[in-house]
């Protein structure tokens, strides 16, 4: 019976960990068209994340983010940008557009990105057409419980933001629900065995007896 109770507890562990690891983590973007034209806070916090100017200023224009040098100026753009997640999240990516570089594969800029305090790595930002009024990809999907991003960039004046696409996984009350029944059945189980051992020595007829001494 030991041996099937711990097999039950193995099985509710491995059950729970695979629906925790699948529990719902939907794609999230953050836009900035909701906000006016100009100035904008620094930090500047929305819903999922914390923008953050590093030695400059945020300003939105046309809904998109500038790191500015300047207060409310968005003609220099180059500052770096600091994001910082509410939650350690996946699936990154984000679009810049407005840089002055146009050749197709430039290095224009630099993403590190942490969990913690912890650089799990660096990405390039890459020219990848020749149009600066068109968006460009830089994919961060490679790692997982990113809690901040670190983007630097050398374009001459800068270039402008939009969609931080992200997926933060937060497990479903059912799920947590399933592992502490589980966890509770089994200890159940084994509680009953441990107190149907202990009756067993008890009521147990001495080895000894009937042994002349």
């Amino acid at each position: 019976m030991f041996h099937n109770l711990r097999t039950a507890l193995l099985a509710t562990s491995v059950a729970a960990a695979a629906l925790i690891g699948a529990s719902s983590a939907s794609a999230e973007v953050i836009d900035f068209t909701g906000l006016p034209d100009g100035a904008a806070s620094n930090p500047l916090s929305l819903p999922g994340a914390t923008f953050t100017a590093l030695g400059g200023f945020n300003v939105v224009t046309s809904g998109t983010l500038c790191a500015a040098v300047a207060a409310g100026d968005d003609d220099n753009c180059s500052r770096a940008l600091q994001v910082d997640f509410d939650q350690a999240s996946s699936g990154l990516s984000f679009n810049f557009w407005a840089n002055n570089t146009v050749t197709v594969g430039a290095d224009i800029g630099d993403v590190s990105i942490f969990a913690g305090a912890v650089l799990l790595g660096a990405v390039d930002v890459l020219v990848q057409d020749a149009s600066s009024l068109s968006y460009d990809l830089v994919d961060l999907s490679a790692y997982s419980g990113v809690t901040r991003l670190l983007i630097t960039t050398t374009d001459f004046g800068g270039v402008l933001y939009d969609d931080f696409t992200y997926s933060a996984a937060v497990p479903e009350p059912a799920t947590w629900a399933l592992l502490i029944s589980g966890f509770g059945l089994a200890g159940a189980g084994l509680r009953r065995r441990r107190g149907a051992h202990r009756d067993g020595v008890t009521g147990a007829p001495n080895s000894r007896a009937g042994v002349k001494t």
